[in-house]
């Protein structure tokens, strides 16, 4: 959908059909399908963007989805995997069921030019009063307050969290791989219960103030594993690792600079 466009999609009766006799018509997705146009109303989060800019979804949409998000305690990852695959998610965006979803890049771009603009969050925080009137909790757990900047940024950092916490194992995985003895010699003691397995929500503390401390904590890990990769005394071949090229990138690029 063109970022232009201000008018909702109507509910296709396929994904309609298909939804309803899969799902309680009291579930939470198929409440907000059912409400859309009341949830969005008047609303516009075009301030944010250049004319000229296309993206997946509209930017209203794009608010909408990470509330869910929040709701769900997930990354980006699965909210496009939910949002391509489950007809429930396919329903509550008014989505045909061959919709290929959205792409994650666009979630974390909105989460950034929402808490840039005091605008962006005052219209992030209508919606929420209304998900609050039609009944759908928003609640405030991981003791934080439910206001849109908090919501926000918990879901920037529940994502920070999956992509630092799974690029870092990865890498130290490659690492262990072709050079055991190495990795021995480097690894910090804690490593190999942190980085054994994938970051579920389920291994992550509650609350937004321990998560992001243990966001530090990981980004502390990765630049000393790539301070070790470029000493004299690495294995010349580390740093050409596709694993570490992308830890590079990372922790350069995507994750924010502390």
């Amino acid at each position: 959908m063109p970022l232009q466009s201000a008018v909702l999609p109507m509910l296709p009766i396929e994904t309609a059909r298909a939804a309803r006799a899969t799902y309680e018509p009291s579930s939470l997705l198929l409440l907000v399908g059912e409400h859309l146009d009341a949830i969005l109303a008047n609303v516009d989060f075009q301030f944010l963007y250049r004319a000229d800019e296309r993206v997946a979804s509209t930017p209203a949409l794009l608010a909408v989805m990470t509330i869910l998000q929040f709701i769900e305690d997930w990354a980006d990852r699965e909210v496009a995997y939910a949002i391509r695959t489950r007809t429930d998610w396919k329903f509550a965006f008014h989505l045909p069921l061959d919709h290929l979803g959205v792409e994650e890049p666009l979630l974390g771009d909105f989460r950034k030019r929402v808490l840039r603009d005091p605008r962006g969050l005052a219209m992030f925080d209508r919606i929420l009063n209304r998900f609050v009137t039609l009944g759908t909790a928003v609640e405030a757990n991981r003791n934080q307050s439910n206001d849109a900047a908090s919501i926000v940024r918990a879901v920037q950092v529940r994502n920070d969290l999956e992509i630092a916490g799974d690029t870092l194992r990865i890498a130290i995985e490659a690492l262990t791989a072709y050079w055991p003895d190495w990795m021995r010699d480097i690894a910090l003691p804690h490593w190999y219960e942190r980085y054994s397995a994938q970051f579920p929500a389920f291994r992550l503390p509650r609350a937004i103030a321990s998560r992001a401390a243990m966001l530090v904590t990981i980004e502390n890990d990765g630049r000393y594993l790539l301070q070790a990769i470029h000493q004299r005394d690495a294995p010349a071949l580390a740093a050409s690792l596709t694993e570490i090229q992308r830890l590079e990138i990372v922790w350069h690029s995507e994750l924010p600079q502390s």
